[in-house]
């Protein structure tokens, strides 16, 4: 099987096989993830399998990746704790692959998630929401700046849920349909759609509500408040203003009720 021959890539880890599906066991697909314990430390962890049809370049760009995660920190990003690169037979075909190995939440991002559950509904702030929100840009400018390409953005993709497990089960990526070349317009884009479902309160993603459980109260502050709605405008407009000027295509901005948030549409 597969995941035997990751087991014996890394005999570190005691891998759960039950967290798979049946047919998992014997045809894994990109991005798919089975559940380990670190056999040492009984840490719970995440391994993903990626093969990796261009070898060695695609190592360079993801570890650039993981170095640019690490620096930051950021709670709302999933961490990479480690990368093991390996060759094996996928899909009946010699590849090389990548394992990300991937700690749950870091303790002390889950503490705050919980404490922020059951702390009253006024402890979370419109200036928190606006705080993170300018988190996420800074660290897609520094992606950016490095050329960096992430390609899938979606909150599946960079959230994690409050009892610990990594959300990371791939999803469309949400690429705008007129960019073709792989650069950083793909994750600016994606970064818009990310930052829309936070700040619209209609169809909210689960995931996103459960990380900000206090939205609509937040919303509706922001909505009462002018200066609110102005500065978390300007939170996305400094990071669209950081990027090349482009023609945009005739369709109108998002607005929502509570902050106005400009569609990053390249062509």
């Amino acid at each position: 099987m597969f995941w035997k021959m990751v087991q014996a890539w890394l005999p570190a880890y005691e891998l759960d096989f039950d967290s798979l599906k049946p047919d998992d066991l014997y045809t894994p697909k990109s991005g798919k993830v089975i559940q380990a314990t670190n056999i040492k430390t009984r840490e719970l962890v995440y391994i993903r399998f990626i093969p990796l049809p261009e070898g060695a370049m695609e190592r360079q760009c993801i570890e650039r990746l993981v170095t640019m995660y690490d620096e930051d920190d950021c709670p709302i990003v999933v961490p990479i704790d480690e990368m093991r690169e390996f060759q094996g037979t996928f899909d009946g075909q010699l590849a090389t692959g990548v394992c990300f190995i991937m700690h749950a939440l870091k303790r002390h991002w889950l503490d705050d998630l919980l404490r922020g559950q059951q702390a009253p509904r006024s402890s979370v702030t419109a200036n928190d929401v606006l705080r993170t929100t300018t988190r996420v840009l800074q660290i897609g400018r520094r992606l950016e700046m490095a050329s960096v390409v992430h390609g899938d953005i979606v909150a599946q993709n960079i959230l994690g849920e409050g009892e610990g497990l990594v959300l990371i089960d791939l999803d469309n990526g949400q690429c705008g349909p007129d960019v073709t070349s792989q650069d950083h317009r793909r994750d600016a884009y994606g970064l818009g759609n990310f930052l829309k479902s936070c700040f619209t309160a209609a169809n909210q993603l689960p995931v996103v509500t459960h990380h900000f459980p206090v939205l609509l109260e937040i919303i509706q502050q922001m909505t009462a408040e002018e200066n609110m709605r102005m500065r978390a405008s300007a939170a996305w407009t400094l990071w669209e203003d950081t990027l090349p000027v482009y023609t945009p295509l005739p369709l109108d901005d998002w607005e929502t009720t509570c902050v106005q948030v400009p569609y990053p549409i390249f062509t």
